[in-house]
């Protein structure tokens, strides 16, 4: 059975454009058909896509009084040490 997966190939490497191919194929036949009359356009990227792609990647804020009591309870942890 044959399945369609659209990309774009550049420098080497195939860039899925749509529904990616199945991550458990090991080794399978392919067959490649290039349009050679049309160059590949990239879209440009919308804020929306641009912060999908980015959620993650930086943690979050915290407040001062969080930070202070952290602060406070690693030293009453080494306050216990000392006591011993």
């Amino acid at each position: 059975m044959l399945k369609s997966y659209e990309a774009i190939y550049h420098n080497g490497h195939l860039h899925w454009t749509g529904q990616i191919p199945p991550s458990g194929i090991e080794k399978r036949r392919v067959l490649v058909v290039v349009d050679i009359d049309s160059e590949a356009k990239k879209d440009p990227a919308t804020i929306r896509t641009l912060l999908e792609r980015s959620r993650g990647c930086v943690k979050p804020l915290r407040k001062i009084e969080d930070i202070d009591n952290d602060i406070s309870k690693t030293r009453a942890e080494w306050d216990l040490e000392w006591d011993k």
